[in-house]
């Protein structure tokens, strides 16, 4: 038998919906991913804007190299010579040779320097040489 209290009404368990703690973290969770993103879309476009500004400048860079008037601003540097030297504190102790070199005379390095983009580009030139007979 139930007794009825006066002033007493029952109790009625509603269950349905969410609480707003759980809106509050599901929000929360939510901005996170947000912000999240938005930087990497900012680090994106970034990175395709100085991609971009790179291509051109490597771009002017080529047409300015390929043009025949330039070749004159090219600088030459006549024969170069080749050396290796090893360190034999480094190196096994069998190791009789310190130094190699070698000269190639008929060679030549250009560096072009564009003053327009502040690149350079260095360019090894061979002149075919008769071979020597003994």
């Amino acid at each position: 038998m139930k007794k009825n209290i006066m002033g007493q009404k029952k109790k009625k368990t509603d269950t349905a919906g969410s609480t707003m703690v759980e809106v509050l973290v599901a929000f929360l969770i939510v901005m996170i991913m947000v912000v999240m993103f938005s930087k990497v879309i900012a680090v994106s476009a970034d990175m395709l804007k100085r991609s971009r500004q790179m291509t051109a400048r490597y771009e002017t860079f080529n047409e300015n190299y390929y043009k025949t008037e330039n070749i004159k601003r090219r600088s030459a540097v006549g024969g170069l010579t080749l050396r290796l030297s090893v360190d034999t504190e480094k190196t096994a102790s069998g190791n009789k040779a310190k130094e190699a070199s070698l000269e190639l005379s008929k060679t030549g390095l250009q560096v072009y320097t564009d003053t327009e983009t502040g690149l350079k580009m260095y360019s090894f030139r061979s002149q075919e040489g008769e071979p020597e007979t003994d």
